[in-house]
């Protein structure tokens, strides 16, 4: 039987965590998925504020959310002083009081107060690292302006971050298709030696190495029509923030 863990306050017997999250980088928290857009830390005033974007948002309106973190994921665990302030639908502020100087990490889980006393439910900890935060990064206490256009900013950030996998899967794709095509010559070479059964063999391996040229030409096709949507996007949200 496994015995039960304490960790932010209350007892769970299974504890999920991707170590030393940094920005950008997406963690689960039950039926939502986060990406963690910025992190600010003021070691004189002991304060982190963890900025977060929506990226699959099932957050009840009558169920809102509040972010529950801990010094530690079990022994001498500490729960720590928080609050969740909502910017938009699409992102929130998790801002967190009393983080010792010392301290490197958090343990972060982002639940509604219903899923937090459901002691039966495991809880997914996200462990966020707070060290080596530039001075520039010790803006804790920002406006609610100022938040907007961190969202638009992250989202720009995000849409470029997009572009460029997408460009680094076409090259992929690529160097796919030069195998392919590589392939596809030998064969057309052994075909010309070849007779009988042989020969049939060969002409049906060159039908399918063509059909999966064909089928890494239209990855390439769909690929770079999500370019053309991810830079229009990306041109969308630069418009805002120079409004």
């Amino acid at each position: 039987m496994l015995l039960p863990l304490v960790i932010l306050g209350f007892t769970t017997k299974n504890i999920g965590a991707k170590s030393g999250l940094k920005p950008p980088a997406t963690f689960d928290a039950n039926d939502n998925t986060f990406q963690l857009a910025y992190v600010d830390r003021d070691i004189k005033k002991e304060q982190v504020t963890l900025q977060l974007y929506v990226e699959h948002n099932q957050i009840d309106a009558l169920h809102p959310i509040y972010g529950y973190v801990a010094s530690s994921r079990g022994g001498s665990t500490k729960k720590m002083t928080t609050d969740m302030q909502k910017i938009n639908d699409s992102y929130y502020v998790l801002k967190i009081y009393h983080v010792k100087p010392r301290l490197k990490n958090l343990f972060v889980a982002v639940q509604t107060k219903k899923e937090n006393k459901d002691f039966s439910k495991s809880v997914r900890a996200a462990q966020i690292s707070i060290k080596d935060i530039s001075a520039k990064q010790n803006k804790v206490n920002q406006s609610h302006a100022a938040y907007q256009e961190n969202y638009l900013r992250f989202m720009v950030t995000l849409s470029q971050l997009s572009i460029d996998s997408k460009v680094k899967q076409i090259n992929r794709i690529n160097d796919r298709i030069k195998d392919y095509q590589s392939d596809l010559n030998e064969q057309e070479k052994t075909l010309k030696l070849q007779s009988g059964s042989d020969r049939a063999k060969t002409k049906q391996r060159i039908s399918d190495t063509k059909d999966d040229i064909d089928s890494q030409r239209k990855s390439i096709d769909k690929a770079s029509q999500a370019i053309k949507k991810l830079k229009a996007t990306k041109q969308e949200y630069e418009a805002k923030l120079n409004q």
